[in-house]
């Protein structure tokens, strides 16, 4: 199963991004949250209240694409360590 996790939007507006939907998804339902800091080559923008996902860097063919997906969500629901994740 693949949760949702949340975006806060400009005016404090919380929403879910959801995409446990196949009818209803994108190809971004497979952009995995990163373990590091330095995996991370996806980011996630709010621009006139829609969503955009950039690229930091290049992304070669076979490359995992990686998003940050909020603290609270990567430490809860996924248990990721995020004293760790900012060191690397």
């Amino acid at each position: 199963m693949i949760l949702p996790f949340q975006v806060r939007l400009a005016g404090s507006r919380l929403v879910f991004v959801e995409s446990d939907e196949v009818e209803t998804s994108n190809f971004l339902r497979w952009v995995n949250c990163p373990n590091k800091k330095s995996q991370e080559n996806v980011r996630m923008r709010e621009c006139l209240g829609k969503i955009f996902y950039m690229t930091k860097r290049n992304i070669h063919p076979g490359q995992e694409l990686y998003v940050f997906y909020g603290a609270s969500y990567a430490e809860d629901k996924l248990k990721i360590n995020m004293t760790e994740y900012w060191i690397s």
